[in-house]
């Protein structure tokens, strides 16, 4: 365990016995350092403006002040994006007070971001479009996204990098291909990727389920387009699912 995790833990492991003061030895022995070592993690905290209240004597020791609270959530822009997916698809299938319970706990956890990811956040959410579900069942050949192509994709459109991928069609044809990703379709079970595809210079739909591997190129930059224009059969064919509003 490295010292930041140390810490973090401390913190915890003190959370979690609010009404039991710790002394520094007990710390030391649940920790495997020594009393030295836990001396210092604790001046750090401090130094943090983390509450950590001593007293001496026999029943003394360390201990969480109430008032600390925790620190923001950390979320990646992935992580944001993946939890407003299970919360938008979710909603949309669920009674009104549940979904007005979850909306409130979506909007709490997403304002934590930083300004600049907030404004990220919701540039990369007009280029997610939920899809009406499919009503056919999943064809027998559609496989589980592979999930290190799903983390390329999903950073090639955040990051509005270029994606050089390997693709296998419905009939088992495979490419190669540069592809400029504008956005996401999901029109479940089956994600696509919307993207312009420099081998056919046409706009094209990738499902994620069939592209065997995917690599962002991190020194090409395009500029963005709303995937509903760049492929405008998801307009023209009312694919997309009212979510109500996106924000």
């Amino acid at each position: 365990m490295n010292r930041l995790e140390r810490l973090y833990q401390i913190i915890e492991y003190l959370r979690s016995r609010p009404e039991s003061p710790q002394s520094i030895g007990e710390l030391a022995d649940h920790f495997n350092v020594t009393i030295r070592t836990i001396h210092r993690d604790i001046s750090v905290l401090r130094d943090q403006d983390v509450p950590i209240h001593s007293a001496s004597g026999r029943e003394g020791g360390i201990w969480l002040g109430a008032e600390y609270s925790m620190p923001p959530v950390g979320l990646s822009i992935g992580e944001a994006i993946g939890l407003w997916l299970v919360y938008r698809i979710g909603a949309a299938r669920i009674p009104a007070a549940p979904g007005e319970t979850l909306s409130s706990g979506m909007n709490k956890v997403l304002s934590s971001l930083p300004p600049d990811k907030q404004t990220k956040f919701a540039s990369v959410l007009t280029r997610i479009v939920v899809g009406e579900p499919r009503t056919e069942a999943l064809p027998p050949e559609a496989k589980v996204i592979d999930p290190e192509v799903y983390r390329e994709c999903e950073n090639a459109v955040v990051e509005s990098r270029q994606l050089r991928i390997d693709y296998a069609d419905k009939v088992g044809n495979k490419t190669s291909r540069t592809i400029e990703p504008h956005g996401i379709l999901i029109q479940s079970p089956p994600w696509y990727l919307v993207a312009h595809d420099h081998k056919r210079d046409a706009p094209r739909m990738f499902r994620l389920d069939r592209i065997r591997q995917a690599k962002v190129d991190p020194l090409s930059v395009f500029v963005t387009r709303d995937p509903r224009e760049v492929v405008t059969e998801i307009q023209k064919y009312s694919l997309e699912m009212d979510l109500g509003s996106k924000s």
